[in-house]
């Protein structure tokens, strides 16, 4: 049977491994979130303009709708008062 001295170099050397393995584990998520980061901030630049040309065209939509239901209500509120 090994020795206390042989059993505690045995779970030095498991304890330092693990610890390489988590450092390098940790170093590749990191890496990972920085390309997440850069992409989601490339994706947001090209976003901002198709935002800001939906807002237009709603903004359009709503005028649009506004003046066809004036027309509408102008057209019935014309025909009853005759």
């Amino acid at each position: 049977m090994p020795g206390d001295d042989a059993i505690l170099a045995l779970v030095q050397s498991v304890k330092e491994d693990v610890v390489h393995l988590r450092d390098n584990h940790l170093a590749h998520v990191q890496e990972d979130l920085d390309d997440i980061k850069d992409r989601l901030t490339r994706v947001e630049l090209r976003l901002e303009p198709l935002d800001e040309l939906a807002t237009l065209i709603r903004q359009h939509l709503l005028k649009v709708s506004g003046l066809i239901t004036a027309a509408v209500i102008a057209a019935l509120g014309g025909s009853t008062m005759l």
